[in-house]
């Protein structure tokens, strides 16, 4: 059976995924989202979880919605 804690460590690669493939800095996302570098950097690496307003503001910033990074979150728990 999945998890929450499945499901956000999902998103938060699909996060970093998405970010690397654009090829945009974390610095450059955490800008945009009003977070500081750290806090973006201990989301990405699993030290925090993302609260939905984070998380929608992150998929904003990466020019996308947080239901497909949530979908795609979900893809990739399915794969495991």
């Amino acid at each position: 059976m999945s998890t929450h804690a499945d499901l956000s460590d999902s998103l938060v690669k699909v996060i970093k995924r998405r970010r690397v493939a654009k090829k945009v800095t974390m610095y450059r996302i955490a800008k945009l989202c009003g977070l500081d570098k750290s806090t973006l950097g201990k989301l990405e690496a699993g030290k925090r979880v993302p609260s939905v307003d984070t998380a929608d503001r992150i998929a904003r910033a990466l020019g996308t919605s947080l239901s497909r990074i949530v979908k795609e979150a979900e893809n990739l728990r399915g794969n495991k």
